[in-house]
């Protein structure tokens, strides 16, 4: 772990959306929580292996907050792993990463707790061992007075590809943002809408889409 000034990873974002373009930024910086959340659900895992169900999966909020990165309040947790349930609600109060937004970038239209929301969806995957999906559904960068959260299966939203999207790991070959040109609804990129829950998974998923055109053999090795 290490600590870092709020401030600086302000700047940073700033740095990296004027360079790389807002989306593909903010794919980058979910991407980066979804690990730490993945991280810490290995964590939950070991501390309280013989809690209750929804005191073992309340380590990664609180790891959260003594991160320093929001204070997380439940609104509504509803987590059972046998039946296959899971329904999520929070509060995020003095959220540093979309206060930072505000401060670069002033109140807009769209969420700005990129990192958080990534830390949330890839905390619970791994956690739960299933895609789950969380989405901002109000924030300060928004106007709100703080930001909430709602977390659901990926098969419970209705449609959770455009989430999912920067979850999944790319390949930043170049420092200019690159579009990929939207595939036809009949081709078979289309249709492919598998979501592991591991960071691995969906980083060799998405290289597999670099040669699915090819001829190029392909060989999967390892976890």
């Amino acid at each position: 772990m290490v600590l870092v000034h709020a401030r600086t990873i302000g700047i940073v974002r700033r740095e990296v959306i004027n360079a790389i373009g807002y989306d593909r930024a903010r794919a980058v910086f979910t991407r980066q929580g979804y690990e730490a959340g993945a991280m810490d659900a290995d964590v939950a895992a070991k501390v309280r292996k013989n809690d209750s169900v929804y005191d073992a999966f309340s380590v990664g909020p609180q790891l959260h907050a003594l991160e320093g990165a929001v204070l997380v309040e439940p609104i509504a947790v509803e987590v059972d792993v046998a039946k296959g349930r899971f329904y999520a609600e929070y509060r995020w109060r003095n959220s540093s990463e979309c206060a930072e937004h505000v401060a670069a970038f002033g109140v807009g239209q769209a969420p700005a707790g990129w990192t958080q929301i990534g830390y949330a969806s890839g905390y619970a995957s791994v956690y739960l061992g299933r895609p789950i999906v969380y989405r901002e559904v109000e924030c300060i960068a928004m106007g709100h007075a703080n930001c909430r959260i709602i977390g659901k299966p990926a098969e419970a939203w209705d449609d959770a590809e455009p989430d999912l999207r920067y979850m999944r790991s790319e390949q930043l070959h170049a420092v200019a943002p690159v579009i990929r040109p939207a595939a036809p609804a009949d081709t078979p990129a289309n249709r492919w809408r598998v979501v592991g829950a591991s960071s691995g998974f969906n980083s060799a998923f998405d290289m597999l889409r670099d040669v699915a055109n090819t001829d190029a053999p392909v060989l999967f090795h390892g976890e």
